[in-house]
């Protein structure tokens, strides 16, 4: 319907004469349709298109958007949904002197999210603040070593 399954040589030229690529990601029965700035057939057909450096995407957990650097360029931005967030923050603040270090620690390795930056970003939040708590209640504290800080690399098309 919008021409996705080109070659790369081709979607490269298309980039370099102005019009915009289209990509179509799938999960499940999840699916998007990605596309850059330009020209395409797909802005003239869909109406409820969303820019994604305006309204993230949340899906599977995870709250997907851009940001601008320094030099101008937009980078991709992943982390644990707002929701989410706030939800498993109240239950390791509500856990933080109720559980041992080890459980909290254990509980911490073991969350679902693939640590991208800003995800390790919220599990140190995470950490800081059962670690906090701890300190006031005079408890051992959780070890920093729970954080996971590298994702495992997944084949795409096997």
């Amino acid at each position: 319907r919008y021409g996705i399954d080109i070659p790369k040589w081709t979607r490269s030229r298309r980039k370099r004469n102005g019009a915009a690529s289209v990509q179509y990601l799938r999960h499940g029965r999840t699916f998007l349709i990605l596309a850059t700035e330009g020209e395409h057939t797909f802005f003239e057909k869909e109406t409820r298109v969303q820019d994604l450096r305006e309204i993230p995407v949340v899906c599977f957990g995870y709250r997907i958007s851009c940001y601008q650097g320094s030099e101008g360029r937009w980078h991709p931005s992943v982390r644990i949904g707002t929701r989410r967030f706030f939800n498993l923050r109240r239950w390791f603040r509500q856990n933080a002197v109720r559980r041992s270090a080890d459980d909290l620690g254990g509980i911490l390795r073991r969350l679902p999210y693939a640590p991208f930056a800003p995800v390790r970003g919220q599990y140190i939040s995470l950490l800081r603040h059962v670690n906090r708590a701890r300190k006031r209640a005079g408890l051992p504290l959780v070890c920093a070593s729970c954080v996971r800080r590298r994702r495992k690399p997944v084949r795409v098309f096997t």
